[in-house]
């Protein structure tokens, strides 16, 4: 059996980091950014796939999924340091 010798996808680690990270940060997210992760969540899945077949088309869904993924993680940063600020 051939062993696949290929370099990954560039940014496909960089998805699947950011993935794992929300995955892990949900439990503390509003509503609103449940939501924004449920529609994200399959694109990442299709991201993936498509980055193994190692297209084109596959190098922009993952930096166009990586663009996401990093700007909801911003946004659950923000979110967290407005609700753990000292309290009185």
């Amino acid at each position: 059996m051939a062993e696949n010798t290929q370099k990954p996808m560039p940014g496909l680690e960089t998805l699947r980091t950011l993935r794992d990270e929300l995955r892990l940060k949900m439990h503390l997210a509003g509503m609103e950014t449940r939501e924004r992760w449920r529609m994200l969540e399959p694109k990442v899945r299709e991201a993936e796939q498509r980055a193994d077949a190692l297209t084109q088309e596959g190098q922009w869904l993952v930096d166009e999924v990586v663009r996401h993924l990093r700007e909801l993680n911003k946004e659950l940063r923000e979110h967290r340091n407005g609700r753990d600020a000292p309290r009185a």
